[in-house]
């Protein structure tokens, strides 16, 4: 019997922590530091799920395997492993057969946590784990009938003494002899980022949700709706006859009993008629005058103005009881005669009501006011429709001016309240370890104080700005005044984000022209692209300006308490009937939705466009004969964002999103853009560089001659340090920069990251890198911002209180600046 190759340390180290397979898996990615585990979780977050899950071997009782506590299927995933080993010459025990054990069989806790139920399933995620992990392909692998051999191989679950000798047997072989295979091993490919994808869509998940919340509450809403009014007869159908009166009055005969409409004011919707008719009893007069107005809203308005045309003549009011809304008024009316009147109006539909009754003297007849009121009630019962106070109309230009006021006012504070989540959110990156000293090899230098005055003085100048824009809106002062302070703003808004930290300590001049949108580098698709992000983001402004036009109608009586739309409103019939129908915290949040559904696609298609600008490295090298500045990208942090200062981002868009945070790459590229071109090397199929680089895709054949060129070429390199995972390509370039001599240009920057996770990155960074990197940053390694290496074998490491994209920027001007010179732009290269 051949002997079972002997583990490696990483699967030893796993095996001594024991238990069930998923406690090996967890233990073996721990253990496992020198394997690229960076695709395998980009694309499964194995070791999340493994962990979160609750999924148990089949065979969950205990066993000793080799003096190690294992369940069964524990047992039995090993022992597949080492037949996996032993088979294809893989010795020692490599991770990648272990992890091909525990996955052999839908059995494992291990499967059921990823969900590998299906045979093609585990095939698939084996075929990762050998490129990955095994860098090879072992041909006819067949896990299932592995598992299969293993069956009554390991002891019983409940027996605890050393398992008994595996029997001679030999395991099924594939028809032809195992080989690895020959072709040789190729960088690792760039791998997505799931971690932003996922973010991406737990966004579109949430929308989602509420499109179909929103749409089942609308539904409902619309249902329970009551009946809107429809239009009614002509006013003078709807008088009362000749005789209603009674009590000796006599119906005036001629002009004044118009039984025929007469001509209103305003024209189609807004036209309105008026029918009229009088009685008189001596002295005393009873006049009915009703108002019928094609737009229910027209009539509402109207009702609003008569109301307070004769409130203002009035000596008193009532409300009546007999009449929902309507109004009881006594008074003198303004004439020689000075005849005291009392008047009943009420608005029902379309229909304003104006009864009347004047007398001579000093008071109405005895029972006048009664047979007023009784006159009233029975014109209110000959009339359609439904009762409603009177509502102010709105004047245009009062109401747009207050929509640009509460728009303004609406988007600061959400902005306001980014940057308060924001700033606590960023709190995690705040450093805990002590101040560093200086060392014989190792010179610190700190950026604190003059990061925290630069991103103070620019939060005060944007505030400021947006402060005048309001005041601006506010304040009555003459328009050329007005014009002189827009200008103003929109230029602070519009020109202030492109700074160089390392030449002025606020604003400075504009950094190199490349790291501009450069639209128009691009063809006509991007042109295009850019425009219709710049078209969605400013019709994102029309619901949010419906949001607030519906806040405002509330005061002027648009809006019920109940959270409906006045009856008036829903009546007339016009295309936004069923948007009437609904509630108004429902037509609320359906137009947020609409306003956030916006914004996400501008920035998608302005993203979109800022990443596919068309430019590539030739190109930008002969408008721009600068040195390039090489960035070597880590794929496995591309998902990281730090919070950024709103006057040095991008566009307009950007300083008023409500997203504070940006991915650290461009942050990176952006400062970088000051020294250089920058080129960021990128596999075909990874997603493209950060806006402001050069995009430099390089086929797997090509990579090897293209990283030597451009270290040879460049005036800098920068090298994302501390990654989550260490790659053997990233050793790989590394080692290239040490053998070419180029440690002296080369700069690494660490990540922002929490301090425990920087700390633990940085030292298995350190240990594993070719660069001899002073072992006393490790202690320090959460408040190191950059690190560069002298020819003289002198390190130098900036520092500071917290990772702002300020602290960031000093940072790399500040190294930069030490080799290269100050930074420049394109009209005046070195």
């Amino acid at each position: 019997m051949q002997n079972p190759p002997s583990p490696s340390e990483a699967v030893e180290s796993a095996l001594r922590e024991g238990g069930s397979t998923a406690e090996l898996f967890l233990a073996l990615v721990a253990a496992d530091v020198r394997g690229d585990w960076s695709r395998i979780e980009l694309l499964t977050r194995a070791s999340g799920r493994v962990a979160r899950s609750t999924a148990a071997d089949a065979e969950p009782g205990g066993t000793r395997w080799n003096g190690h506590r294992l369940t069964g299927t524990a047992a039995r995933a090993v022992r597949v492993a080492q037949g996996i080993a032993r088979d294809y010459d893989l010795d020692p025990l490599p991770p990648g057969a272990l992890v091909l054990g525990l996955i052999a069989s839908p059995e494992t806790a291990v499967s059921a946590a990823l969900r590998l139920g299906r045979e093609r399933e585990r095939d698939a995620f084996a075929a990762l784990v050998q490129e990955e992990l095994l860098g090879t392909e072992l041909e006819g692998l067949d896990l299932t009938a592995r598992w299969k051999d293993t069956e009554g191989a390991v002891p019983p679950a409940d027996r605890t003494r050393p398992a008994p000798p595996v029997p001679d047997r030999a395991p099924a072989r594939p028809k032809e002899p195992p080989r690895l295979s020959t072709r040789p091993p190729t960088r690792p490919k760039a791998p997505p980022r799931p971690p932003a994808r996922s973010r991406r869509t737990a966004s579109r998940r949430i929308l989602l949700f509420g499109t179909v919340l929103l749409v089942i509450a609308g539904v409902v809403g619309m249902s329970t709706a009551p009946e809107p009014d429809r239009p009614g007869p002509p006013a003078h159908r709807i008088l009362l006859a000749d005789d209603a009166v009674g009590a000796g009055f006599t119906a005036l005969p001629g002009q004044t009993r118009a039984s025929s409409p007469a001509p209103g004011p305003g024209t189609g919707r807004l036209r309105c008629e008026n029918a009229a008719r009088r009685w008189v009893r001596g002295q005393t007069r009873v006049l009915i005058e009703i108002r019928r107005c094609e737009s229910f809203v027209r009539a509402a308005n109207l009702h609003h103005l008569a109301e307070r045309g004769l409130l203002a003549g009035a000596a008193s009011r009532t409300p009546t009881t007999a009449i929902p809304h309507g109004l009881l008024t006594r008074g003198v009316e303004p004439t020689e005669t000075r005849a005291p009147y009392a008047a009943v109006m009420f608005r029902r539909g379309q229909y304003i009501t104006h009864v009347r009754m004047a007398a001579p003297g000093r008071a109405l007849p005895s029972g006048g006011e009664r047979l007023l009121v009784e006159l009233a009630q029975r014109q209110w019962r000959a009339t359609p429709g439904t009762p409603g106070d009177p509502v102010r109309p709105v004047s245009g230009r009062d109401l747009s001016a207050r929509v640009s006021l509460y728009m303004f006012l609406l988007t600061l504070g959400l902005v306001l309240v980014a940057n308060i989540s924001a700033a606590a959110r960023n709190r995690r990156l705040a450093a805990v370890s002590r101040w560093p000293l200086d060392t014989p090899g190792l010179t610190w230098h700190d950026v604190s104080e003059p990061a925290w005055r630069m991103g103070y003085e620019a939060q005060a100048r944007f505030w400021f700005f947006c402060g005048l824009w309001g005041a601006l809106l506010v304040l009555p002062l003459p328009p050329i005044v007005k014009i002189i302070g827009f200008g103003l703003c929109a230029n602070q808004f519009t020109l202030s984000g492109h700074f160089q930290p390392g030449r002025h300590r606020l604003w400075g001049r504009h950094s190199a022209p490349q790291i501009r949108l450069r639209i128009r580098a691009g063809g006509a698709g991007i042109r295009a692209l850019a425009a219709a992000a710049r078209g969605v983001q400013l019709a994102a402004l029309v619901p949010l300006a419906m949001i607030v036009i519906l806040v405002l109608l509330g005061p002027y009586g648009y809006l019920q308490p109940l959270g409906r739309f006045d009856p008036v409103v829903v009546a007339d019939s016009t295309l936004s009937r069923p948007v009437r129908l609904l509630p108004v915290p429902l037509v609320v949040l359906g137009l947020a939705l609409i306003t956030a559904t916006s914004w996400k696609l501008a920035a998608l298609l302005y993203r979109t466009a800022l990443r596919h600008n068309g430019l590539d490295a030739d190109r930008l090298r002969r408008l721009d004969p600068r040195p390039p500045v090489l960035y070597l990208r880590n794929g496995a942090d591309d998902a990281l964002t730090i919070r950024t200062s709103p006057p040095t981002r991008w566009s307009v868009f950007d300083k008023f999103r409500a997203n504070q945070f940006e991915p650290f790459e461009e942050v990176i590229v952006r400062f970088l853009s000051a020294y250089g071109p920058v080129i960021a090397l990128e596999h075909p199929n990874s997603p493209p560089a950060p806006p402001g680089s050069i995009r430099a895709a390089v086929p797997d054949e090509q990579w090897e001659p293209m990283l030597l060129r451009h270290v040879r070429e460049s005036g800098l390199i920068v090298i994302g340090a501390a990654p989550e995972t260490f790659g053997a390509g990233l050793g790989w370039e590394m080692t290239a920069i040490t053998e070419m001599n180029a440690l002296d240009r080369t700069i690494l920057v660490l990540a922002p990251r929490p301090a425990d996770e920087i700390t633990r990155y940085w030292r298995r960074f350190r240990e594993m890198s070719p660069f001899a990197i002073p072992h006393e940053i490790d202690p320090h390694a959460d408040r190191t911002l950059a690190v560069h290496g002298a020819p003289s074998g002198r390190w130098t490491a900036v520092h500071g209180d917290k990772r702002t994209d300020w602290a960031y920027g000093l940072a790399v001007s500040h190294l930069a600046e030490q080799m290269i010179g100050p930074g420049q732009d394109r009209s005046d290269p070195r």
